[in-house]
C-alpha cells in the first residue's frame, strides 16, 4: 500500500512569507518558457552577484541550489542523490550538489525530464554559471554537469570574500579592481554565447533598484532585534528568495517594502514570531 505523502507546506508568521513560494513556481516556469522559445537558459548559483547582468542580458536562470532544495522540501530529492552516487558521487558530498547532478544524470538516462519532477523540473541548460562564493564543491558541480549535457559551455567567476580580519581600508583598492574584472570577464563570455552587447546604463538602473532593496531587507533585520521578535527566523530565511534571485525588478523591491511595513505594525503592536497561523 502506498504511503500518502504528507502535506509539506510550512506554518509562517508573516504574510510576505507565504508569497513565496508561488514566486519560486515563477521562476521555474519562466525557465520553461525561455527554453521553449529558444532564448537563452543558464543554470546558476546563489550570491554569485551577476543577476543583474544576466537580466539586462536576457539570460534565463534556473537556480540549481533552490531546485535541490525545493526537491528537498517536496520530499523527492532521494531518487536524485542516488542517481549521483551510482555515478560514484560520496554521499558525503552536499546534498545540493548531489541532488542536482542526480537530476541532469536521471534527465539524460531517460531522455527527457523524470516524470513528476518539482514544478515542471529543470530545463537543459544553454550554458552554466558558477562562481567560487560559499563551498568548495561549486567550482567543481558544473564541471561535473558537463557530462551530462553535451559539454556546454561553462564560466567560473571568483568572488570576493575579504577574511573578518582584513583591513578592509587598505585592501579594498584591490578587491574593487579585483572583483571588477572577474566580472568583465563574465560579462564578455556572456556576450560571446548570445551575441549581445552589455547595455551599462540598464545594468546601472537595475543595480540601483538592488541598491535600494537590500536596504529595505536590511532594515527588516533591524526590526527584528526588537523583543518579542516580530519575525522569526523560519520566515527570515523564506523570504530571502526575492533577494537572491529577483534583485534588480522594481517588484522586489515593493516585496520588501511590503514586509518591512508588516514587520514593523507587529513590532509596533508587540506581536512576537510565535504569534503566527497556518497560512499554508
Amino acid at each position: 500500500m502506498e504511503v500518502p505523502k504528507r502535506k509539506t507546506t510550512a506554518t509562517k508568521a508573516t504574510q510576505a512569507a507565504r508569497k513565496v513560494r508561488s514566486m519560486v513556481k515563477t521562476m521555474c516556469s519562466q525557465a520553461h518558457e525561455a527554453k521553449a522559445r529558444g532564448k537563452p537558459v543558464a543554470y546558476c548559483m546563489t550570491s554569485c552577484m551577476y543577476q543583474e547582468i544576466l537580466q539586462v542580458m536576457d539570460i534565463t536562470p534556473v537556480w540549481t541550489e533552490n531546485y535541490a532544495g525545493l526537491c528537498a522540501v517536496k520530499r523527492d530529492a532521494e531518487r536524485f542523490l542516488l542517481r549521483a552516487e551510482a555515478d560514484g558521487y560520496s554521499d558525503v558530498i552536499c546534498g545540493y550538489v548531489r541532488t542536482g547532478i542526480g537530476f541532469d544524470a536521471l534527465r539524460q538516462e531517460l531522455g527527457g525530464m523524470p516524470p513528476e519532477a518539482p514544478d515542471g523540473g529543470m530545463p537543459e541548460p544553454d550554458m552554466l554559471l558558477g562562481c567560487s562564493c560559499a563551498c568548495d564543491p561549486r567550482y567543481k558541480w558544473y564541471q561535473s554537469l558537463a557530462r551530462y549535457n553535451n559539454n556546454i559551455p561553462i564560466h567560473c567567476h571568483d568572488i570576493v570574500v575579504p577574511p573578518i580580519d582584513a583591513d578592509l581600508a587598505e585592501a579594498a583598492p584591490y578587491y574593487v579592481a579585483y572583483q571588477v574584472e572577474e566580472f568583465r570577464n563574465l560579462i564578455a563570455f556572456l556576450e560571446r554565447q548570445t551575441g549581445k552587447k552589455m547595455d551599462y546604463e540598464k545594468l546601472s538602473r537595475r543595480l540601483a533598484i538592488s541598491d535600494e532593496t537590500y536596504k529595505v531587507w536590511w532594515e527588516v533585520d533591524q526590526l527584528r532585534k526588537a523583543i518579542p521578535c516580530p519575525m522569526p527566523s523560519e520566515d527570515h530565511f523564506n523570504i530571502f528568495v526575492p533577494g537572491f534571485h529577483r534583485p534588480g525588478e522594481l517588484e522586489t523591491l515593493q516585496f520588501y517594502r511590503e514586509l518591512y511595513a508588516e514587520v514593523k505594525e507587529r513590532m509596533d503592536n508587540g506581536i512576537g514570531s510565535s504569534q503566527r497561523k497556518n497560512i499554508g
